[in-house]
């Protein structure tokens, strides 16, 4: 399996963990009265199953953008296989001085 679609099925598999997770401490809290709404439903399953399934695109599809935009290297590459948290640097610039011609007042 190439490492890109490692690297995604890892992060979407942790955010649905976090989602899940998520939607039992709301269950768990009755956190304004919400559990008791969803558990004393006649529809009970209906509710929880689209909590999780809702819960776990939002959460999944979040846990992969930010692992994209904290920079995770997913680059495929066979010769070295170590995980790195920041990718590398490709472009390195040395600042320097700019020099910008003015006109001065006599």
């Amino acid at each position: 399996m190439p490492k890109l679609l490692k690297f995604v099925f890892k992060n979407i598999a942790i955010g649905i963990v976090v989602g899940w997770s998520f939607v039992a401490a709301l269950l768990y809290f009755d956190v304004g009265g919400f559990g008791t709404l969803v558990l004393n439903s006649s529809m009970k399953w209906v509710a929880l199953s689209m909590l999780g399934l809702f819960f776990a695109v939002t959460f999944g599809s979040a846990a992969v953008a930010s692992a994209v935009l904290l920079g995770h290297d997913f680059v495929e590459n066979d010769d070295d296989d170590s995980s790195s948290f920041l990718p590398e640097r490709v472009f390195d610039p040395k600042l320097q001085p700019a020099l910008i011609p003015i006109k001065t007042r006599k």
